[in-house]
């Protein structure tokens, strides 16, 4: 699904009624009838309106209208007083005059809103949508508080306010929507975290936006679905053999973490790889080839500790000269010397890398010498990681972080949470569907970073491959946790249900 941001929906909006002579009034029409539409029936119902002075006000002036039309049984409209009202919300506020309705512009919570709210069947807020450009501040603060401390069904016009529609984050003051409806397409806000834990069940509907105005449009924001998937993975064809889907090549594990390697190995294989090697330290050797059949596995120099030893680099550079795709991290400890050697080894490879968990660790302080890579990088951390990477403080990042890290250091990062987001040196980012909390269990991160490793290794784009491996590794925690439960799935049960996504692209005549 494509994603709009705030500036291109005013361009599309802009382009339908200049180009296609669409009047901006029927657009507002339009949205409020479909915000109406998602109501139910309103006849007898309390309604109250929270309209601000822009278009997204417009919208719910249109609601009030039409609910009058559906004889609710009250339906209050109140606006903030002062600034300039934008020219279409004018006119819906005279259309509203001339059906009897009326507008209370207000620069207090007063009595009789206050009373208003808390019998309220319904709620509608039209404060701000897409509009918001600064932090709620004075009356408009009180009046979501309002909204939010009312017991009637919330719906916001296109955003709730208080959420910015770009950047991931949400201002102290947003409204808490049961129901939000966003027209011709949604908007990153309505998905990125933890704006998406303020919109509720998000509808999107058209307006009367021509296709001709969207086709052909790029968006930077896409999310990771479905539609994807099938974009992306196609059947095999029978002419092929284990060369023609990737040599890829892992360095996981040390003493008390050989479930990491296990976990990103065997997730390669099941993820389609034709050949997956894995170094691993010598002293937990016998226990990872003892429990990996399909997976080449090879010991290398470790310490005292059963961590690796910089004695590796050799042996492994060895084995990266004839694979396609490289992962380093699951499982590897934080010794000096195996954080100095995942260092060595990323800025050595010349195929696509991804850096999770101890590998990303290893660049804390030293994140200045990915400028010298010579291939594209995964780094696939989750907020606490980034956050000691970054020195961003981990409750408070968000993809505004995300993109600006990505964009600085020309790497693709995939930021670990409930909506995964993935953003590479352009800006450019997916945002993940999958996933529930059964998946908060130690190895679940190994499992994606064998997806995305086996998904490289088979020839897709860095960025593409980072958000496709967090849409399988979600897509299988769902069918886990539908046959086992959240509580008692596992990250082995993602391994094993990573098969029920992509059984679907079985070979076919080609």
């Amino acid at each position: 699904m494509k994603l709009a941001t705030a500036s291109q929906m005013a361009e599309i909006d802009q382009c339908a009624i200049s180009q296609f002579s669409i009047p901006s009034t029927a657009l507002m029409e339009h949205a409020g009838l479909e915000i109406v539409k998602r109501l139910g029936p309103l006849e007898g119902k309390r309604i109250v309106i929270f309209s601000g002075r822009g278009k997204n006000g417009g919208d719910g002036l249109v609601v009030a209208r039409r609910a009058i039309s559906q004889n609710a049984g009250k339906v209050s409209v109140y606006m903030p007083a002062g600034g300039k009202l934008a020219a279409d919300t004018l006119e819906m506020k005279n259309r509203l005059f001339e059906y009897g309705g009326t507008v209370l512009e207000v620069d207090e919570i007063g009595r009789e809103m206050t009373e208003d709210c808390d019998k309220a069947d319904i709620i509608v807020d039209a404060l701000f949508g897409t509009g918001l450009s600064r932090e709620p501040a004075g009356l408009y603060a009180r009046m979501i508080d309002l909204i939010n401390r009312s017991d009637g069904a919330v719906y916001a016009a296109d955003l709730p306010s208080g959420v910015y529609s770009d950047s991931g984050e949400v201002a102290e003051h947003t409204v808490k929507a049961d129901k939000t409806i966003t027209f011709t397409l949604a908007k990153p806000g309505h998905f990125l975290m933890p704006p998406a834990e303020y919109c509720g069940e998000v509808s999107v509907c058209g307006i009367g936006i021509p296709d001709e105005v969207l086709s052909g449009r790029e968006f930077a924001f896409e999310t990771a679905d479905e539609e994807f998937l099938e974009r992306l993975i196609l059947p095999r064809r029978r002419d092929t053999h284990k060369g023609s889907y990737g040599k890829v090549l892992l360095i996981c594990g040390s003493v008390g973490f050989t479930g990491a390697a296990f976990f990103a190995a065997e997730s390669a294989v099941r993820t389609g790889s034709g050949l997956v090697y894995l170094g691993v330290p010598e002293k937990i050797y016998p226990i990872v080839a003892s429990k990996l059949n399909e997976a080449i596995v090879f010991p290398l120099p470790d310490d005292a500790d059963g961590r690796l030893s910089s004695r590796s680099f050799d042996i492994v550079c060895g084995y990266l000269q004839n694979c396609d795709a490289f992962l380093i991290g699951p499982g590897l400890s934080g010794s000096p010397e195996t954080q100095e050697l995942s260092r060595r080894l990323v800025l050595f490879s010349k195929v696509p890398t991804i850096v999770d968990a101890d590998g990303i660790n290893a660049f804390c302080g030293h994140i200045n010498l990915l400028k010298d890579k010579k291939a594209p990088i995964i780094l696939t951390p989750h907020a606490g990681e980034f956050s000691r990477l970054t020195g961003t403080e981990a409750g408070r990042v968000c993809f505004d972080d995300a993109k600006r890290f990505a964009v600085e250091h020309d790497v693709t990062l995939l930021l670990k949470g409930h909506r995964t987001v993935t953003v590479d040196g352009t800006g450019g980012a997916y945002v993940n569907t999958t996933g529930n909390p059964g998946m908060a269990k130690g190895g679940s991160g190994d499992v994606l970073s064998g997806i995305i490793v086996s998904l490289l290794g088979q020839k897709l784009p860095a960025k593409e491959a980072a958000a496709l491996g967090a849409y399988i590794h979600g897509k299988a925690g769902d069918y886990a946790a539908n046959r086992f439960g959240e509580y008692s799935m596992t990250p082995t049960d993602l391994i094993h249900s990573i098969c029920e996504v992509l059984k679907k692209f079985n070979s076919r005549e080609w």
